[in-house]
């Protein structure tokens, strides 16, 4: 089991990354435009499509609806599974995950505290969204239930922090593989309904789609803002694949970088 986390150590690399972020700033302003465009498109294609009522879609009161919050929240995924991504292989390219682990950091520490920035921008990101959502193309939320919303989002991070950490364990490993976190997210997106109903999915994928806490993320989430209710069992189910996956995934990055050591090729990309 992967030691706790200090304090000062999270604060430090917190510190650092959230510098080093500043200077990506053009890069979260086009992945902003770049989401609410993706957001219209969808919701294009609710209004051409509007007399015709999508099947699986529950009680989102249109395609649009049950679409804009599975964009929402696959923005977070993204974010939160590519930006440690791109990092730890940065941080490889240039040398200085090296000279990082010279220092009194653990594993885990890095690995929180890149995935906790990475996430932390993610939500920001998706926050503007929805109110982009609401404000502009009148995403209907008055049966929504605030307290289930705030607390699908809380559930979720320990989950979406352990698929990122988990694909830069693979990262760290395989040089030049990235791409593999855009696929993943993508792939985890697509697999739990985040723009159709998984009932449309083969049978086999359907019942993979089950066993995803991506799918109670988007299922709970829909039900807290367009329902009300219902979001009690998937965040409680967030909450144990949090529990189950994250000292997993803080396990498999610190294997990775021990393996790096005794390979001598921590900083060799």
């Amino acid at each position: 089991m992967p030691a706790l986390p200090r304090r000062h150590a999270l604060a430090a690399i917190s510190q650092r990354e959230l510098q080093i972020a500043n200077t990506y700033r053009p890069y979260y302003a086009l992945t902003l435009v770049l989401g609410l465009m993706n957001i219209v498109i969808y919701f294009m294609i609710s209004v051409t499509f509007a007399s015709t009522r999508p099947s699986g879609i529950g009680d989102a009161p249109s395609f649009f609806a049950f679409a804009a919050v599975g964009l929402i929240l696959s923005s977070i995924l993204y974010l939160g599974i590519n930006g440690l991504a791109q990092r730890v292989q940065e941080e490889q390219l240039t040398g200085s995950l090296e000279a990082l682990m010279t220092e009194p950091v653990r594993a885990g520490e890095l690995a929180i505290g890149i995935a906790g920035v990475s996430v932390a921008i993610a939500f920001c990101r998706a926050a503007l969204f929805l109110v982009f959502a609401v404000l502009v193309l009148s995403l209907p939320l008055e049966n929504a239930n605030p307290l289930g919303a705030a607390l699908i989002a809380v559930a979720v991070v320990p989950s979406y922090m352990a698929i990122g950490i988990g694909v830069g364990a693979i990262v760290l490993l395989i040089p030049r593989s990235s791409g593999v976190a855009g696929v993943g997210a993508l792939g985890l997106a697509l697999l739990s309904g985040a723009v159709f109903p998984v009932t449309v999915l083969p049978p086999f994928l359907e019942q993979i789609s089950s066993v995803l806490p991506t799918f109670y993320a988007f299922d709970g989430m829909r039900a807290a803002l367009f329902e009300g209710g219902d979001w009690g069992v998937p965040v409680l189910i967030l909450l144990g694949s949090g529990a189950v996956l994250l000292p997993l995934s803080l396990a498999a990055f610190g294997a990775s970088l021990r393996r790096l050591r005794v390979r001598g090729t921590i900083g060799e990309r």
